[in-house]
């Protein structure tokens, strides 16, 4: 009887060794979900110059599920891009390429999820496209807060020199419509009718 409860008693602890493990095997389990749920709605910020028609911007999109807070764009040659708007002539157009600018250094702003924010900061075909694609590479990084917590994206450099080779979307589809129609017209031309 005395072996009969000592195997018992060995068991009992050996089971309650092995829940034991198994608890914490799934306690990090959970915690290694929650950081998968996390980063799965965690904002995800992506930012480029870009051309827009005339006008060339910075744009800043959160291709994530979360909005990132308190948002700052961190853009290392922003007082010479200011420096060179300065010296264009005053129009409200230039006030408002240089006032989005400050925007970009001096204030924290939000972005929704698959939100799009375009800061337009100069005009193509202009001198001040040629003074900016002087001053490149220009190197942006940007923070944001999620969820009380702060994080930073890594610098990345943009060369604006590729601007000068970028066309418009809708240039190129109007040239394809262009060539498309006038093959129609030469192979209307070129159809004989019978009857």
């Amino acid at each position: 009887m005395v072996v009969l409860t000592l195997a018992y008693a060995i068991t009992t602890i050996l089971i309650l060794c092995s829940n034991r493990r198994t608890n914490n095997l799934a306690k990090q389990q959970i915690e290694l979900y929650k950081q998968q749920l996390e980063e799965e709605f965690s904002p995800y910020i992506i930012y480029a110059f870009k051309r827009n028609g005339d006008f060339l911007s910075f744009s800043i999109r959160n291709e994530g599920r979360g909005t990132a807070e308190n948002t700052q764009v961190i853009i290392n040659k922003i007082n010479d891009l200011i420096e060179i708007i300065d010296k264009e002539e005053k129009t409200p157009l230039f006030d408002s390429f240089k006032n989005n600018l400050l925007f970009l250094k001096t204030k924290n702003f939000s972005v929704l999820p698959k939100q799009e924010l375009n800061f337009c900061i100069g005009l193509f075909d202009t001198r001040l496209i040629k003074e900016f694609i002087k001053i490149s590479p220009i190197q942006v990084a940007a923070m944001f807060t999620y969820k009380g917590k702060k994080k930073s994206l890594s610098a990345i450099s943009i060369d604006l020199e590729i601007l000068n080779n970028y066309t418009n979307d809708t240039d190129e589809a109007n040239l394809i419509l262009r060539e498309i129609s006038s093959s129609l017209g030469e192979l209307n031309n070129n159809i004989k009718y019978t009857r």
